[in-house]
């Protein structure tokens, strides 16, 4: 076991980077969708100018969408 003073301190750590962590997962999060959003509208005919304020749950379902019409034959390619 640790001893207190050192399991103190891993917990002051992990209390002090857990946020930064999350923030850096977010940050991964919204920069992929960012990308996806960019590949995804040109593709389903969109104007990405007039969809600059896309919610990541509309850029998801547009995805999915997309994905689901491509016949099952050129996905094996």
């Amino acid at each position: 076991r640790c001893a207190p003073e050192r399991s103190g301190m891993n917990h002051e750590l992990r209390r002090t980077l857990k946020p930064l962590m999350e923030k850096r997962r977010r940050a991964r999060i919204n920069d992929s969708l960012g990308r996806l959003k960019a590949l995804i509208l040109p593709l389903v005919g969109k104007d990405t100018s007039r969809y600059s304020k896309l919610e990541k749950a509309d850029i998801l379902e547009m995805t999915v969408r997309f994905l689901k019409e491509i016949p099952a034959s050129s996905t094996k390619e």
